[in-house]
């Protein structure tokens, strides 16, 4: 079992990468400072003077409603002008309690192996 987020960001950061490659274009950045917002991880890619991201959170425990509002504020606050958000991500320990997650951001559950 997972004692810590920390624990997870490899197998994550693995997960990421081989969704968005970086033969592609993609780039990840963990933990990064984006105008002192801290997400996990922001996945980017510049095409022809557009942003295309997509925020990523990882969490240890069940779901709450202060998880959800967390990882819609940072996209709120990373997007507009020529920045597009494709999606929000949020990977999970294998039986979480996501209830609370609504339909538009995309729950991960990862296994302790």
């Amino acid at each position: 079992m997972f004692n810590t987020e920390k624990e997870m960001y490899p197998n994550v950061w693995r997960s990421l990468r081989r969704k968005y490659p970086k033969r592609d274009g993609w780039e990840i950045f963990h933990e990064d400072n984006w105008v002192s917002y801290r997400p996990d991880f922001v996945i980017e890619k510049k095409t022809r003077g557009r942003v295309k991201r997509v925020i990523c959170e990882v969490k240890l425990n069940d779901i709450t409603q202060r998880d959800v509002t967390q990882i819609n504020g940072y996209t709120r606050n990373l997007s507009g002008g020529s920045v597009n958000i494709m999606g929000k991500l949020l990977y999970v320990p294998a039986g979480t309690d996501v209830e609370l997650v609504p339909y538009d951001i995309e729950i991960h559950f990862l296994r302790d192996y």
